[in-house]
């Protein structure tokens, strides 16, 4: 599932505003985050 999908599924109707609460939250953006967590993917 794509970074956007998962934001629109949660909710979300502003990328930009979501990828903002992300950072905000992980300290790093969607993507970043993904690349260092590979084992905790959405819907698994």
């Amino acid at each position: 599932m794509g970074i956007t999908e998962i934001a629109l599924t949660v909710g979300y109707r502003n990328l930009s505003y979501s990828n903002r609460r992300f950072r905000a939250r992980f300290g790093l953006c969607p993507r970043q985050y993904r690349a260092t967590h590979p084992d905790r993917r959405f819907g698994r």
